[in-house]
């Protein structure tokens, strides 16, 4: 996957403990975890890696894809319990994680702040394209993974350093978590080039993240939504960065007055704003902003990578061809993962999906190609007759209530509205007035911050 010495002693990883590796010094040292976990005669081993923004974490990765061994990334914040059942399920032979936490097993090496312990016996076979697992659901440890090769990877990387023009010069910091698939493309795009990673678990809202990033001269940043929208209450756009080259976006739509915020702080900084579109199941990313566009083309995702494809269907299946007219959004390309899994038997299977994705998406494409996402599938309800979408619907309240924030759900014949407006009743009525649904088919709770994923995103499921 990766060609590391070719960068010989070129600065590959800062952390924001101020230890460096080098090239060189990375490929020697996912070198030796390889053999460690290769001892017992078997490369094609199942291993979970226990994800934190550590550089240790980040060479456990590396030795697992440059050395045919599959990692499955496993958030630090999962539970006990949650973590054990995935255990029973995909029967990893070993576990890569940090030394203070304890799994069942046998602890066979360590390196600085990480060990790798033995868990279960087995050689159960695994495809030999499947390089790597994700799971669609973060700490909730969903046994719903998506099998990804090492064909998905490659091209997905290559398309992503072509869309955002990443070369050896840039210096990303790692603001997203290892285990969701935008916080992992930044790792694989920026070491593939020969740039530099600097590496901190720290929070965009700590200033010490910012410390780290000035005094180490970080020249990109890569966040959700939400990350943002607090940013641009702390006055982002009026601090010394100056270094900063690049913003990227992805995960939930971005709200209209964000969107315009960073654009124009891109416009007035003379820096590249490029908003994104993807999913796990492409691997990382379906559509690019390019630089520059992000004014003119405000509220898209920007156009397809080069390695893929668009095509928006009607409610028949039928494509649609006419612009600004909202469908399905189906992707084809090589970055759309092999499938889904659920155990460990799933992992022998072959490419299930055949680079077609249905992305649960609802979109409109302009006269020009640009993408507009509408609302997902499993986001569009249908209340009193009317089909509604819970994103479009959150955007609408935050345009009224501009100091709340909002998540909603439907169950039970019933909207369920999370907010962080204190007079509930204030925005119930609104709702119902504006929307013309019966009051008792509406439930406003207010919560002092909207419950969010560990990737930053709005947590529906505790609404």
């Amino acid at each position: 996957m990766w060609d590391l010495i070719r960068y010989g002693s070129k600065i590959a990883m800062i952390d924001d403990n101020g230890n460096r590796v080098t090239y060189e010094e990375l490929d020697t040292i996912q070198k030796s975890i390889a053999s460690a976990i290769t001892a017992g005669g078997s490369e094609r081993t199942l291993i979970f890696i226990i994800c934190s923004n550590t550089i240790e974490c980040i060479e456990g990765y590396i030795a697992c894809l440059n050395n045919h061994i599959v990692p499955f990334m496993v958030s630090l914040n999962m539970a006990e319990n949650i973590f054990d059942d995935l255990c029973k399920s995909y029967l990893p032979e070993y576990v890569w994680l940090p030394i203070g936490k304890i799994v069942r097993g046998k602890t066979i090496y360590r390196h600085k702040g990480y060990k790798l312990v033995k868990m279960y016996n087995n050689h159960i076979p695994m495809n030999d394209n499947l390089a790597l697992l994700l799971s669609t659901s973060g700490t909730t440890g969903s046994r719903k993974t998506v099998r990804i090769s090492y064909q998905n990877i490659k091209s997905n990387t290559k398309s992503i350093i072509s869309a955002l023009s990443i070369n050896e010069n840039d210096r990303a910091i790692t603001m997203l978590p290892m285990h969701y698939t935008y916080g992992l493309s930044v790792i694989n795009t920026h070491l593939y080039v020969g740039a530099v990673l600097l590496v901190t678990d720290k929070k965009a809202v700590d200033s010490k993240f910012w410390k780290f990033f000035n005094e180490n001269k970080g020249t990109s940043l890569s966040g959700v939504a939400y990350t943002y929208k607090m940013l641009m209450k702390m006055g982002f756009n009026n601090w010394e960065l100056p270094y900063l080259k690049k913003i990227t976006q992805a995960g939930e739509k971005l709200s209209g007055d964000i969107y315009l915020y960073l654009a124009d702080m891109a416009e007035k900084r003379n820096i590249a704003f490029q908003p994104m579109y993807g999913q796990t199941e492409a691997t990382a990313r379906i559509a690019v902003m390019p630089e520059g566009m992000a004014k003119d083309k405000l509220g898209s995702v920007g156009l397809p990578l080069d390695e893929g494809s668009i095509e928006l269907v009607d409610e028949m299946g039928q494509s649609i061809h006419k612009c600004n007219a909202k469908g399905k959004l189906i992707y084809k390309g090589s970055n759309v993962a092999m499938g889904y899994a659920s155990c460990r038997d799933d992992l022998s299977n072959g490419d299930m999906w055949k680079g077609i994705l249905d992305t649960g998406d609802y979109a409109y494409v302009d006269k020009d190609g640009y993408i507009f996402i509408v609302g997902r599938n499993d986001e569009y309800v249908k209340i009193c007759g009317n089909r509604v979408s819970l994103q479009e619907l959150e955007a609408l309240l935050e345009n009224q209530f501009t100091e709340a924030e909002f998540c909603a759900v439907y169950t039970d014949e019933k909207l369920i509205l999370a907010c962080t407006e204190e007079n509930v009743g204030m925005v119930k009525k609104w709702l119902c007035k504006v929307t013309g649904l019966p009051s008792n088919m509406v439930e406003v709770k207010y919560f002092n911050d909207i419950p969010l994923s560990d990737t930053g995103k709005a947590d529906r499921k505790f609404c």
